[in-house]
């Protein structure tokens, strides 16, 4: 009497299934950090934007103030920022005077340097700009309104 074999299996045998398991979970592993990273970054990016729009927002502060009062209004002068990573942040504010090589009119360089807490580390970032006193050629001269009446 011969025994007869069957030729075809059905089904997945338990080593196949092991191996298959292993595959998802390796592939489920590597899109859990892919996402994780894309929220870092998105949040940091963020953080970033927020921040340069507060040291915007100061420098056009500053280039709107009358230039005999720039120094005294903000040169040294620190402010709480909030919202920058749902903590406040501060705004660092210096003037410096720029050796321009002519005593017709002073020019300062202003820096605003935003720092903050985001993610569990310090971050900062920095803006900076250039007024002067001369009143053609400069975004702090506003000319005379005459109204006639």
């Amino acid at each position: 009497m011969q025994r007869t074999s069957k030729s075809t299996q059905r089904g997945a045998s338990l080593i196949e299934l092991a191996v298959a398991v292993t595959v998802l979970v390796v592939a489920l592993i590597g899109t859990v950090a892919a996402i994780a990273s894309s929220s870092a970054l998105a949040r940091q990016t963020n953080e970033t934007y927020a921040a340069q729009r507060a040291a915007a927002s100061i420098l056009e502060e500053l280039r709107a103030t009358p230039f005999d009062d720039v120094v005294d209004t903000f040169d040294g002068t620190t402010r709480t920022l909030p919202g920058i990573a749902g903590s406040p942040g501060t705004a660092a504010i210096t003037l410096a005077r720029v050796d321009d090589g002519t005593t017709s009119w002073a020019v300062y360089e202003a820096r605003v340097v935003v720092s903050w807490t985001g993610g569990g580390a310090a971050r900062s970032m920095e803006l900076r700009t250039y007024v002067s006193d001369r009143a053609r050629g400069s975004g702090l001269y506003t000319a005379p309104v005459v109204t006639q009446g």
